[in-house]
């Protein structure tokens, strides 16, 4: 149950948050490339042979994005049929658009008219669980040429460097971004209460089992079960069940004094398990003793397999060795 909480909650806050930040990062992207396309970046490796008189510097731009867990989810499930795997495309476009643009801007800082050469290169740079993808980096680079007549005497700063320009800031509302925040919150309070109430069992019985470990072939020993309510609610102890398995190596009666009304024999039966029907309602605080007697068969040593459920069918198991001698 707990565990299920939590992935809804990281499945929420990595979906919420990761699109939002990834349609914002979206958004500047286009923002940039609109201004910044009027400077070609292209992979051709030299330079027309009619081309201006021109100096060249090495340009860089590299980032790195990590994945949010719901795409990691949204993958790990599209590996187990095949097929595109959506979530980390946008991951790649995003890394790659972004590299380029900061390639570019490297190159407009010292007035390039002109990106030649461009290459890229990916990597994984950190694992997540069971070697999935963590974060990527993407890194574009170039040569830039620069045509423009007042830049070509103008020195760099230290030639032959490698020109990188700083990562922009990306802005966010404060204000939307609280908003989307307490929608979180809200959502995932209502996916809770959801999850409490289809997987709610009602309140448990606590049990112990009392048995011996060594017993004799055709001499009976009691196995006793030592029930209380510690709710503050009323529960009903619905059966305890013994499995078929058992039956193979144990003659078992019900023998607690305290319960006339049990048969001694089972209640029902099925492929499976083997049950006494109870359907005592236990008020809080109560203690109840109930006994059933095992006439081991044959000697080995050999499982208990028993369980003791409320009305919720929400069971105590135990399954302890006995080991039958002559």
């Amino acid at each position: 149950m707990l565990d299920l909480v939590i992935l809804i909650i990281l499945l929420s806050l990595g979906y919420f948050f990761g699109s939002s930040i990834e349609r914002a990062h979206f958004r500047s992207i286009r923002k940039r490339e609109s201004v910044l396309n009027k400077l070609p970046a292209v992979a051709i490796r030299r330079l027309p042979a009619d081309f201006p008189p021109c100096k060249t510097a090495l340009v860089a731009g590299s980032v790195v994005i990590s994945v949010d867990y719901f795409k990691k989810f949204v993958a790990g499930l599209r590996n187990l049929i095949g097929g595109r795997v959506s979530s980390y495309e946008s991951l790649i476009d995003r890394a790659r658009r972004e590299a380029i643009l900061r390639m570019k801007e490297s190159a407009g800082k010292i007035h390039a008219s002109h990106v030649f050469n461009v290459k890229m290169e990916t990597a994984s740079i950190t694992k997540g669980h069971r070697n999935s993808i963590g974060c990527v980096e993407v890194l574009a680079y170039g040569t830039a040429v620069i045509t423009a007549p007042e830049y070509l005497n103008v020195p760099l700063q230290e030639e032959g460097r490698l020109v990188t320009v700083a990562a922009p800031k990306e802005k966010f509302s404060i204000l939307k971004g609280m908003a989307k925040f307490i929608g979180f919150i809200l959502l995932l309070i209502v996916l809770f209460i959801v999850a409490a109430m289809v997987f709610y069992t009602g309140p448990q019985l606590t049990v112990e089992m009392q048995y011996f470990d060594i017993a004799k072939v055709d001499e009976p020993f009691i196995v006793s079960f030592d029930i209380s309510n510690e709710n503050d609610e009323v529960v009903e102890l619905n059966d305890i069940s013994v499995n078929n398995g058992v039956l193979d190596n144990f003659d078992v009666l019900y023998a607690s004094p305290s319960s006339p009304s049990t048969p001694d024999a089972p209640s029902a039966s099925d492929d499976v398990l083997t049950s006494w029907y109870m359907e005592y309602s236990m008020r809080p605080g109560e203690k109840r003793t109930e006994m059933f007697s095992f006439t081991p068969k044959r000697v080995g040593t050999f499982p208990l397999e028993v369980e003791v459920c409320n009305e919720y069918q929400d069971c105590t198991y135990f399954n302890p060795p006995v080991t039958v001698t002559e």
